[in-house]
């Protein structure tokens, strides 16, 4: 996922081999199927008029199937602090009549958020949070009834 606000596109690389070009920000690739059990090499690089720089260089990540994993590119290129975020969740399904969440914190200048999950008119001031995250906190899944 490219959450890095004021960075270019990036092209996404997997062991040296293109994956997906000019992702923008607030875009990914999405789920990627592997098919083997092992190390792989994972690079970022930001699409600049000249060509492209490397931002993020991930080598030897282990990978495992039954497992989910996401990188998230955040920070400010403005700041040199775009970095990589790293999460993995066992591979589950979702109970019918259910959906699946999961909160992420990306937003480099607020310090803490409290994420509500209500109606749209809701008072906030009389609701709980879900969840309150510090910058580059990720909330557990949260799996809850579709509808509401």
């Amino acid at each position: 996922l490219h959450l890095a606000a004021d960075a270019p596109r990036v092209n996404v690389c997997g062991d040296r081999i293109l994956v997906r070009s000019a992702v923008d920000y607030k875009s990914g690739t999405g789920f990627l199927s592997l098919t083997s059990e092992r190390a792989y090499d994972f690079a970022i690089d930001v699409l600049l008029p000249g060509g492209t720089q490397r931002v993020i260089d991930l080598q030897d990540r282990s990978l495992s199937g039954g497992t989910e994993y996401t990188i998230v590119a955040v920070g400010k290129s403005a700041t040199d602090t775009v970095e990589a975020l790293e999460f993995e969740n066992p591979i589950a399904d979702v109970g019918g009549g259910q959906f699946r969440l999961q909160l992420l914190h990306a937003a480099p200048d607020v310090p803490m958020v409290d994420v509500y999950l209500t109606e749209p008119d809701a008072d906030l001031a009389a609701s709980t949070p879900v969840a309150t995250l510090a910058y580059k906190a990720a909330s557990d899944r949260l799996d809850l009834p579709a509808g509401t």
